[in-house]
């Protein structure tokens, strides 16, 4: 079982990061982690009734998870509007980086990973 201790030093979500390659790009960026606060702060942020708006969730995802380049977000819109293959492919690394579904669920893999540290 873990210690308060052993929990509060954990990293926090912006110290989880990750360099990435896209070679369609000839470079590579450098993401973080989403924490569970900026997720709901997003999903706030892009959900009205029942709908919620896509391409403003990716473009949030986009500008919060960037450390290098780091992006406004209008420049995460435009990322967003680049060819589908290399951005599908950083928001999917920015989603297992963060634990949650492209919808901003929890992941299979975050769950089950959650239910095997308690059951320990």
């Amino acid at each position: 079982m873990l210690t308060l201790e052993q929990l509060m030093a954990l990293p926090k979500a912006s110290d989880v990061t990750e360099v990435v390659e896209v070679p369609e790009w000839n470079g590579t960026v450098t993401i973080r982690a989403l924490s569970l606060a900026q997720r709901n702060e997003m999903l706030m942020a892009v959900s009205e009734d029942d709908a919620r708006d896509t391409e403003r969730w990716n473009s949030l995802v986009l500008q919060a998870a960037f450390v290098d380049p780091v992006l406004t977000y209008d420049q995460a819109v435009q990322i967003g509007r680049l060819a589908l293959g290399p951005v599908t492919r950083l928001l999917d690394k920015i989603w297992d980086l963060s634990g949650l579904t492209p919808a901003g669920g929890l992941s299979k893999k975050a769950v089950d990973d959650a239910e095997a540290a308690f059951r320990d």
